[in-house]
């Protein structure tokens, strides 16, 4: 078994370094920031993401369905819908299907 999968097996989790280079980290980060700049937050949906309420997001068809969406971090919302931090420090989660959408994440 490899060293990797030992420290996986034992931890949970590796870290892998150097996947990507510079240039491809600062392309993506500069595509999540255009993503997060163009949310419209009158329109988008406020779904929070629970680590802890796992029972929530069962019976959630916006999570369940969510490849391309986002999440606010809890506390990021207050009971009226309104951003509580600023836009870039209010997620949690951006979707697992970044690349479909951008070509930076697909490459």
């Amino acid at each position: 078994m490899s060293d990797l999968c030992q420290k996986f097996e034992r931890d949970g989790f590796v870290v892998i370094e150097n996947v990507f280079n510079d240039e491809e980290i600062e392309e993506m980060k500069g595509a999540i920031g255009k993503i997060v700049d163009d949310m419209n937050l009158v329109e988008y949906p406020k779904s929070v993401f629970s680590t802890y309420d796992e029972d929530k997001h069962a019976a959630d068809s916006y999570f369940l369905n969510s490849s391309d969406k986002t999440f606010f971090e809890e506390g990021a919302v207050d009971k009226n819908g309104e951003l509580t931090v600023p836009k870039n420090k209010a997620l949690n989660k951006i979707g697992r299907g970044l690349h479909f959408l951008h070509p930076a994440f697909k490459n």
